[in-house]
C-alpha cells in the first residue's frame, strides 16, 4: 500500500509544483503593473533564479535571514502566518523593497513559497 501512495504523490508533485509557479508568476505581474505605472521595463521570470529562491524559502523555517545567494542578486524575503496577505502587498511597505523595485537596472526576478506547520515562507530575487 505504501509503494502506491508514494507512486501517487511523484505523479502528482510536479502538478503542484506547477500551479505554485503559476501562482508566483502572477505574483510578478503584480511587480510589473507597478513597474509599469513608473514607466520601468518588465522583469522577466528567471526559471535559473527560482530554483535558488525555491531551496531559500524551504530552509528559511529553519533559519530566517536575508543572507545573499550572489553579489548580483538582491533579495526580499517574508514569514507570513496569514496565507491570505499578498505577499507585494507587504513588501510594498519596505521602503528598500520599493527601493529594488524601481530600479531601472533590473531585468529578471522570481518569488518562491514554502509553507510548513500554517507558516509561509516568501522569498523574491531580483537580478
Amino acid at each position: 500500500m505504501t509503494k502506491i501512495y508514494f507512486s501517487i504523490l511523484l505523479f502528482l508533485l510536479p502538478f503542484y509544483s506547477v500551479r505554485q509557479k503559476n501562482e508566483m508568476k502572477s505574483y510578478l505581474e503584480i511587480v510589473n503593473a507597478y513597474r509599469a505605472s513608473k514607466d520601468l521595463a518588465p522583469l522577466k521570470w528567471d526559471n535559473y533564479m527560482y530554483s535558488f529562491a525555491q531551496k531559500r524559502a524551504e530552509a528559511l523555517q529553519y533559519e530566517y535571514s536575508t543572507a545573499h545567494f550572489s553579489k548580483d542578486w538582491k533579495i526580499n524575503i517574508q514569514r507570513q502566518d496569514d496565507i491570505r496577505l499578498n505577499p507585494i502587498d507587504v513588501w510594498m511597505e519596505s521602503p528598500e523593497y520599493k527601493k529594488n523595485l524601481n530600479s531601472p537596472y533590473l531585468v529578471s526576478s522570481c518569488i518562491a513559497k514554502y509553507e510548513v506547520e500554517g507558516t509561509t515562507y516568501y522569498v523574491q530575487l531580483f537580478r
